[in-house]
């Protein structure tokens, strides 16, 4: 997760070296969000209009950065780890060694390499 109260940019950084040394398959990163009725949502709560721009609640498609890092910096180093971590040879190796050999899986390797070159949205 990234985006702390306080969190500085080197924190962020040493937070996806971390998932980049482990052996997993795959890792998700994704923004710190004050759930309601929580003692971060007491400090950093919500934005009124928070529910309207996110029906059913989804949580993983909400961004509110509470650290210090300026929102551009956050996003920039947010998009730079998911492509870092399934990018990494070694990794896509073991991945494909273990997924499904069927069509779809074929099918999308070429989508995803292409997608790496641009930048994900900025959930």
């Amino acid at each position: 997760m990234m985006g702390f109260p306080t969190e500085t940019e080197e924190e962020i950084r040493m937070t996806v070296d971390y998932a980049m040394r482990s052996k997993l398959h795959s890792a998700g990163f994704f923004y710190v969000n004050p759930f309601p009725n929580t003692e971060l949502a007491r400090h950093y709560p919500l934005p009124d209009n928070w529910e309207e721009e996110n029906p059913g609640m989804d949580y993983t498609a909400f961004s509110l950065n509470m650290s210090e890092v300026p929102d551009e910096t956050i996003k920039h180093v947010f998009n730079q780890a998911y492509r870092r971590f399934h990018f990494q040879p070694g990794r896509m190796w073991r991945t494909f060694k273990v997924a499904p050999k069927n069509w779809y899986t074929l099918r999308s390797v070429p989508v995803i390499a292409m997608l790496s070159f641009f930048d994900l949205p900025n959930f």
